[in-house]
This record gives C-alpha cells, structure tokens and sequence, in this order.
C-alpha cells in the first residue's frame, strides 16, 4: 500500500514535473530518473510510492498519457 507521504510526493511531483501540453513519451526515462532522485533528496523510496525500479518509467509513461487526454485535469 502506497503510504500517505508517497501519495503527496507523488501528486505534488507530477504536478510539477510533467508538461500538460502535448507531453513528450520519449521524455519518460529521463522523467523516471528524477522522479527517483527527487523521490531520494525528499527521502520518499520507490516503495513509498509503490513503484518497482522498472515501474517509474511506466508511471511516468501513463501519466504524460492520462495528462494529454481529453477530458482530464489538463483541459
């Protein structure tokens, strides 16, 4: 289970880390990388965030999409 300081690091993260225009997937592993090492500066671990190593990627990978949707928060 994601732990409450998981869940508001990550929000707050996404918030400010991903672009809502037009988000670029080829930007996910770079995106993924500072994920961990803000995640590691704030001493947020992966397993906070309920993120395996190779699941940041695939997280960030989602959210550009979910962002880029019509319909969601970023209209």
């Amino acid at each position: 289970m994601m732990t409450a300081r998981g869940v508001d690091f990550l929000e707050k993260w996404i918030v400010d880390n991903i672009p809502i225009q037009k988000g670029d997937l080829a930007m996910a592993g770079k995106l993924a990388a500072k994920l961990v090492a803000d995640g590691v500066i704030a001493g947020i671990t992966l397993a906070d965030m309920e993120l395996g190593e190779d699941d940041a990627e695939k997280y960030i990978r989602d959210a550009i999409l979910h962002l880029d949707t019509p319909g969601t928060p970023s209209d």
